[in-house]
């Protein structure tokens, strides 16, 4: 398939998994790869009318990641939205159109500071049973903390799943 991302995979057949556990219709990525594929893939297997808003800075990236999920007919679960996650999330969400977002996977920027400006627009917007996943949970220790700072600080349960580069699971509070 040639996508990139540092997603391995194992950790995107769970990103299938989870999104095809939990029914998710609004999904919200931010970066692009290999996940997206998954992500997009496990909409398409329980055939649900949802969406994964894929928000990615590096344009030709996701160009590229969108052409390869063209090809294997997956381009209908995905619209992908250039530039700056945050401030798109933000712009997409507040306005109420697209609902609540039910399973959010972030792999964009590994600083503490935009990972956890990400948490926040997405823990604005999370249904009730929604589920945050964080990329680089072990592997990047900015991305970890913060992952694990917003949940404390939020009230809110995270596991650390041991995977290559770790992901982050919160919710529930």
């Amino acid at each position: 398939m040639g996508l990139p991302g540092a997603v391995d995979m194992d950790e995107a057949l769970l990103l299938e998994g989870l999104v095809r556990a939990s029914q998710a219709k609004l999904i919200v990525e931010t970066g692009c790869g290999l996940s997206t594929y998954y992500l997009a893939k496990g909409l398409g297997v329980i055939g649900t009318p949802g969406k994964v808003y894929v928000f990615e800075k590096d344009v030709p990236k996701m160009a590229g990641v969108a052409d390869a999920l063209r090809g294997a007919c997956l381009e209908a679960w995905c619209e992908f939205i250039p530039g700056d996650s945050v401030t798109n999330i933000r712009s997409l969400l507040d306005n109420g159109e697209v609902g609540e977002i039910e399973l959010a996977f972030m792999d964009s920027d590994h600083h503490y500071e935009h990972v956890t400006r990400e948490l926040a627009v997405i823990y604005q917007h999370l249904a009730l049973n929604g589920i945050m996943i964080g990329h680089d949970a072990t592997h990047d220790m900015r991305a970890g903390r913060a992952y694990r700072d917003f949940a404390h600080r939020h009230g809110l349960h995270i596991v650390i799943v041991p995977s290559k580069m770790g992901l982050a699971l919160i919710g529930g509070g």
